[in-house]
């Protein structure tokens, strides 16, 4: 086994997005931005993604599934993959 640390670095950015939430019926919609970047000296590939969200009433939602939008990007070293979604 290898003990070097993996040195992918997963960052975010959400908004609300006021135009489509309603919270009279409560509805709240957030648009969020991921990078993942490849700070290591191999080249990964991003095949699943896992999600464990709690909304304001404590209702927790876990979401599985392969890759992000549609992809399982490979990220070279040095390089970083970028993309936005909604939930």
């Amino acid at each position: 086994m290898n003990d070097k640390s993996l040195n992918i670095f997963v960052t975010s950015q959400s908004s609300y997005v006021a135009a489509q939430s309603d919270p009279a019926k409560l509805k709240f919609v957030w648009a969020y931005e991921i990078t993942i970047k490849n700070d290591s000296d191999d080249i990964v590939q991003l095949l699943n993604r896992y999600w464990l969200i709690t909304d304001m009433t404590e209702k927790v939602e876990e979401i599985h599934g392969l890759g992000v939008i549609g992809q399982q990007p490979i990220i070279k070293p040095g390089k970083q993959f970028t993309y936005a979604s909604y939930c």
